[in-house]
């Protein structure tokens, strides 16, 4: 696959670093997005040798066992106690649960709410609530878009190059 390179301490661009190849660098425009500008595309290779000692991999992976090192011993098996006793009562939602709490309305209960909070950064949603709960939206079908014939000038000059588009919305 693909690199992509971005050091702002060295200069304010993305560079994309393709298997086997050119790299390219794409340059910031006014409102935040970056640009490859195709019409001087010598100006905007980058040999990557020259920056292979300021590449740095990362990850932004979270595991439980480091969120866990972020708190006591103690605060772990209050989350613990919190995710035991959300499953005893059928798994209600966090906040159903946070209520339950907030209001004693489970009585002899250990369980605070710094728990169930800490229990939700820890090992993040329960999965017993997103199962199910998480529905596929049917998506709306869009109206179909009338075709255009391609002006005879664009087709003569450019019967070579392809254009690829994604639309995000």
């Amino acid at each position: 696959g693909f690199r992509i390179v971005m050091d702002s301490d060295v200069e304010n661009t993305i560079i994309v670093v393709l298997p086997r190849g050119p790299s390219y660098k794409f340059l910031p425009c006014q409102n935040g997005l970056y640009y490859y500008d195709t019409t001087a595309p010598h100006n905007h290779t980058v040999d990557v040798d020259s920056i292979k000692d300021k590449i740095h991999p990362y990850s932004f992976i979270q595991t439980v066992e480091d969120n866990k090192s972020y708190y006591s011993q103690r605060e772990i098996e209050g989350a613990n106690e919190a995710r035991k006793l959300q499953q005893i009562i059928g798994w209600p939602s966090t906040q159903k649960f946070k209520h339950y709490i907030e209001h004693n309305l489970i009585h002899n209960s250990k369980v605070t709410l710094d728990d169930v909070n800490q229990a939700e950064l820890i090992y993040g949603p329960a999965t017993q609530l997103l199962q199910g709960k998480m529905t596929r939206i049917k998506p709306t079908v869009a109206s179909k878009v009338p075709k255009m014939t391609l002006p005879l000038q664009i087709k003569d000059n450019h019967q070579h190059i392809q254009l690829h588009v994604d639309f995000l919305f």
